[in-house]
C-alpha cells in the first residue's frame, strides 16, 4: 500500500473516531441533562406534595380547633393549644414555600388561641400574619385587629387596645365604602368587641388604678352595649361576656362590671 493511501485511511480513521467521540459526548450530555431534569422534576414534585400535605394538615387543625371551641366554649383548651402549635410548626417548616394559606386561616388560629388558651404570643404572631397576608381593605384585617386588641386587654395594655381597635374601625370604614351592608355589620361587631375588651381589661387589671382606666374606656364606649346585644350570636362575643360576667351571664349583666357604665 502506498504512503498516500495509508495517510488517507489514517485520516478517515481519525475523522471517524472524532465523530464517534463527539457523538458519545453529545449522548452523555443529553443523558446527563435528562437525568438532571428528572431529578429536578422529582424534587419539585416532592416539594409540592409536602406543601400540599402541610396545607391540608393546617386546615384540618383549624377545623378541629373550631370543633373543640364549639364543644368547650368557656373552658381553657389544651387541645386547641397543641393543635395551634402544631400548625405553626408546619408553617415555619414550610417557610419560603407557597402554602397558599389565606388570611382567614391565620386569623382563625389567632382567635382560637387568644380566646381559649393562655399563649398570647402565639395568638399575636398568627393575628399579625393575617394582617400581613390580607389586602388593606380586606375584612380579615378588621377581624385580626380585633384579636390583637383583645389580646392587649388581657395583657393590661389599654393604649394598644385603643390603637388596634382604631385600626380595625378604619379598615371597616374602607370595607363599608365598598360593601355597605357587610362593612356596617363588621364595624358594629368591632365596636362590640372593643367594649368587651375594655370590660375584660378592667376585670383582669392587677390594680385599682389600671382598672379605673379600663372602666373609663368602657364608659366612653357605653353606647356600644347595643352592639354587644346584637352580636351575642357570635361565639367569641358570648365567650367574652361569660369571661367578664360569669358562665351563665348575658349581655345585660355587663353594666354592673364598671359602676359608671349602664345600658341606660
Amino acid at each position: 500500500m502506498n504512503p498516500a493511501t495509508q495517510q488517507s485511511e489514517g485520516s478517515t480513521d481519525s475523522s471517524t473516531y472524532s465523530h464517534l467521540t463527539a457523538l458519545g459526548v453529545a449522548v452523555a450530555i443529553v443523558t446527563s441533562l435528562g437525568s438532571f431534569y428528572y431529578t429536578y422534576r422529582t424534587s419539585v414534585q416532592a416539594d409540592e406534595n409536602r406543601t400540599h400535605v402541610a396545607r391540608q394538615e393546617i386546615v384540618a387543625a383549624v377545623l378541629q380547633m373550631g370543633d373543640i371551641h364549639r364543644k368547650r366554649e368557656d373552658g381553657y383548651s389544651n387541645e386547641i393549644l397543641l393543635l395551634a402549635r402544631g400548625a405553626e410548626k408546619l408553617i415555619n417548616d414550610s417557610r419560603g414555600e407557597d402554602l397558599e394559606l389565606d388570611p382567614a386561616t391565620y386569623r382563625q388560629i389567632s382567635e382560637y388561641v387568644a380566646f381559649s388558651t393562655s399563649d398570647m404570643e402565639l395568638a399575636t404572631r398568627m393575628a399579625a400574619a393575617a394582617v400581613d397576608e390580607a389586602a388593606p381593605a380586606d375584612i380579615e384585617v378588621v377581624r385580626a385587629r380585633r384579636v390583637l386588641g383583645s389580646i392587649a386587654a388581657q395583657e393590661g395594655d389599654l393604649q394598644a387596645l385603643r390603637t388596634e381597635f382604631a385600626a380595625a374601625l378604619r379598615a371597616a370604614k374602607v370595607a363599608t365604602d365598598d360593601e355597605p351592608a357587610l362593612g356596617s355589620k363588621v364595624a358594629r361587631q368591632t365596636r362590640a368587641f372593643r367594649l368587651l375588651a375594655a370590660f375584660l381589661g378592667a376585670k383582669k387589671a392587677p390594680n385599682a388604678n389600671l382598672r379605673a382606666q379600663f372602666c373609663a374606656a368602657a364608659n366612653e364606649w357605653r353606647d356600644d352595649l347595643t352592639a354587644v346585644h346584637s352580636s351575642m350570636h357570635l361565639s367569641f362575643v358570648a365567650l367574652q361576656v361569660h369571661r367578664i360576667a360569669g358562665p351563665d351571664s348575658t349581655d345585660a349583666d355587663l353594666s354592673g362590671q364598671c359602676p359608671s357604665v349602664t345600658d341606660g
